[in-house]
């Protein structure tokens, strides 16, 4: 029905689905409701969309890296995957810990992670047929245990809007740009990302990453020839016995270089000390990682302040940490205090920080203040621990910069726990009767005053008491990004107004993709939505809702 429309009918509703053209390794098709019965509404509005998709696709592919820019990429992905595997073997090899038989596990599922991530996207899952072909190449269920775990945590840390944004950055400082890149290109670099580490993870175990074992015979053979020359010279001379063996003998010195490249000096270089060292401490690796994290904001976004919601975050979970474990020094740091900090998260009350005293408290007064509180209010939840989790990695990822030795096997967020349930399951739906009951209050209803809001009356005031809940309903939108849209954030492409849900001056996104676009409802338009939007602009007002501006104890928040 109407396929050039790209229209089809489920049950009585319109809908328009098109194909992606394939810029989005994640999702294949794109299906939005018409949320009409009418077919000739419906046909206007699916022409318009479909013009709409037309110009975005055209723009995408106008929008892509140039080779030289993915070849330079690739290969630093590459290099540096190249590099991480052979610094892990060195280590793992001349300081094991635990027996090898789990080593050689957790590198299978490495590598067969992303072997699957370049197969089937950052969503990639373990079917039922790539599990029996796994079987069938020797796998056994604890290796598919293993590596079920492994491809979780990679793909959550692939799709995170930090590894976005350390990607954005990396590039930059490769590419020299000055301009961070698009969405189409972050896509690009993700993919090329993946492609990369798999094809790095492919050679794990070949020559090329241990070579060593290679060299080291070859320059034994080199040192072998080299002394028995020097032993000829030294008994019978260029052309014949010398008369003095002894002093005619080329000392070990002379040993330098041969036509292979190898030099072998007299004595061991002295390897020059670092011109810095960092403090090893664990508060003071978060004071280096907030402060990098703050400048790389500032370069990104061209704003001085920056929110210091995620480096207070940092903070509270070192803090944390110190009292659960009573680990300072990041270096002796080992698995063990990982489980216990994951595990006392559980025992801690649920309010814990948000006190006055809550930062002078020992680790057994928490304890004790825990048992006098019902079982509703102890334990954190399941999503704050894996987030204490994810910023205990960033630390450590951090000291490993630094040039800290940190325990190879210290893997936060293998400790991640899974939630029980979605995040849309987590809180109940508004139902017809809820919504019913909401809008049906005074201030859609009719009011008394601008003051009494709350007694029927005849006034009908659309400011942003009136707009707020409405929007909220017909778009999804979160609440501050309603309150804080500005009238610069109404816009207009090919007759369709729309929602610009991006940064402003009241406020961000959360998310990479909290950056969208989003059709106003004919709903809207008409109870009078645009003229609202023309009268504020008329009155140059800086908010869309000036009445929502926080006033009080409530700054800082629209």
């Amino acid at each position: 029905m109407g396929t050039h429309l790209h229209l089809f009918r489920r049950g009585n509703v319109f809908y328009w689905r098109r194909r992606l053209p394939g810029f989005s390794p994640e999702n294949s098709t794109l299906q939005l409701s018409l949320r009409t019965e009418q077919r000739p509404e419906a046909s206007i509005l699916a022409r318009k969309l479909t013009a709409e998709s037309d110009r975005m696709f055209d723009a995408m592919s106008r929008d892509l890296l140039s080779v030289e820019d993915a070849r330079a990429w690739l290969r630093h992905v590459i290099n540096d995957e190249l590099a991480r595997m052979r610094r892990v073997a060195l280590v793992t090899r001349m300081d094991p810990v635990g027996p090898s038989e789990g080593d050689r596990r957790a590198d299978w599922a490495t590598a067969q992670a992303w072997k699957l991530m370049a197969e089937f996207g950052p969503r990639a899952e373990i079917s039922q047929t790539v599990r029996e072909r796994l079987r069938d190449e020797g796998a056994s269920e604890r290796d598919l245990a293993v590596l079920e775990g492994s491809l979780d945590i990679y793909c959550q840390d692939i799709l995170s809007e930090p590894r976005m944004n350390r990607m954005a950055s990396n590039f930059k400082q490769l590419t020299q740009r000055e301009k961070r890149p698009s969405t189409t290109e972050l896509l690009q670099l993700r993919r090329l990302l993946i492609e990369g580490k798999a094809a790095a993870q492919a050679q794990r175990g070949t020559a090329a990453l241990e070579p060593e074992g290679e060299i080291a015979r070859d320059l034994a053979e080199h040192l072998c020839r080299e002394m028995a020359a020097v032993e000829r010279t030294a008994w019978f001379g260029p052309t014949g016995a010398p008369s003095n063996p002894v002093a005619s003998m080329a000392p070990p010195d002379s040993l330098s270089s041969g036509n292979d490249g190898f030099h072998v000096p007299s004595r061991p270089t002295e390897v020059p000390e670092d011109s810095e060292t960092y403090d090893p401490s664990l508060l003071a690796t978060v004071a280096r990682l907030n402060l990098a994290k703050m400048e790389q904001q500032k370069e990104e976004t061209g704003k001085e302040r920056v929110p210091e919601t995620m480096a207070k975050l940092r903070r509270v979970t070192a803090k944390l940490f110190l009292l659960i474990t009573g680990v300072e020094d990041l270096r002796q740091i080992r698995p063990a205090h990982l489980s216990r900090f994951r595990d006392m998260l559980h025992k801690i009350p649920k309010s814990w920080g948000k006190g006055p005293n809550d930062a002078t408290m020992t680790w057994e007064q928490v304890i004790a203040r825990a048992k006098t509180l019902p079982p509703a209010k102890v334990g954190l939840a399941i999503s704050t621990i894996n987030r204490h989790l994810d910023v205990l990695a960033q630390i450590l990822e951090r000291a490993e910069e630094d040039g800290i030795e940190v325990d190879p096997k210290l893997k936060p967020k293998k400790l991640r726990l899974r939630e029980k349930k979605r995040s849309r399951d987590k809180r109940i739906g508004f139902s017809e009767t809820d919504l019913n009951r909401l809008f049906r209050h005074t201030i859609w209803t009719g009011c008394k005053s601008a003051r009494f809001r709350n007694t029927p009356g005849t006034r009908v005031i659309k400011d942003g008491l009136y707009w707020l809940p409405l929007i909220a309903a017909y778009t999804g939108a979160r609440r501050e990004e309603i309150a804080g849209l500005q009238p610069s954030d109404i816009r207009e492409e090919s007759g369709i107004p729309y929602f610009d849900i991006a940064e402003n001056e009241n406020r961000g996104v959360k998310t990479l993709a909290g950056e969208r676009r989003i059709p106003i409802h004919d709903r809207l338009i008409a109870l009078g939505f645009l003229d609202h939007v023309e009268a504020m602009q008329r009155r140059k007002a800086q908010d869309l809702f000036p009445e929502l501006r926080p006033k009080g104890h409530f700054k800082g928040k629209l």
